[in-house]
């Protein structure tokens, strides 16, 4: 490799080949070349695009040209906006998707059906019974006429609870 001087490299030759940095670091393929600057562009999915100076250049062998950059100085020359201008760009790959949809048709139809369901529900209720006991007495006991009245008529309330089905 022969040391030259940047103005001496042939600028016009070497769009599509090879730059490299200090021990061989890789800084892409040469994409484009401006009055100051070669664009390349190095990756594929991780694309990276470095924007370098010509001044930086130290030889050209005809395959590849080699810039006086380390590793570490070549990130200060990584373009991080791609909208510079046009002419510094890459060329993009344009790529368009056809898109289209598929309608179906449902149909429903309401029809309501009862259904009886039987269930059986434990439920404690509560009712009173009223209990009376005949006992005879030791001493007869007098009776006088209020008492004998066959007709008295006693009411004793009682209560019960009775079940109630609430539809809901």
């Amino acid at each position: 490799m022969i040391n030259m001087k940047y103005e001496d490299i042939a600028w016009d030759q070497v769009t599509n080949k090879q730059a490299r940095g200090i021990n061989d670091y890789d800084l892409g393929e040469i994409q484009e070349v401006s009055t100051e600057y070669v664009m390349t562009l190095k990756g594929h999915s991780d694309r990276k695009i470095f924007q370098l100076p010509k001044r930086l250049a130290k030889s050209f062998d005809g395959n590849i040209v080699t810039f006086q950059l380390s590793e570490s100085e070549s990130n200060l020359f990584l373009v991080v906006d791609k909208e510079l201008v046009d002419e510094r760009n890459p060329p993009v790959i344009d790529e368009t998707l056809e898109s289209s949809k598929k309608q179906d048709k449902l149909q429903i139809n309401d029809t309501q059906v009862p259904i009886e369901e039987a269930k059986k529900i434990e439920m404690g209720l509560v009712h009173e019974e009223l209990v009376i006991e005949q006992k005879r007495l030791s001493k007869p006991m007098e009776i006088d006429e209020r008492h004998t009245d066959p007709s008295t008529e006693i009411k004793i309330p009682l209560k019960s609870e009775e079940t109630a089905v609430n539809e809901g």
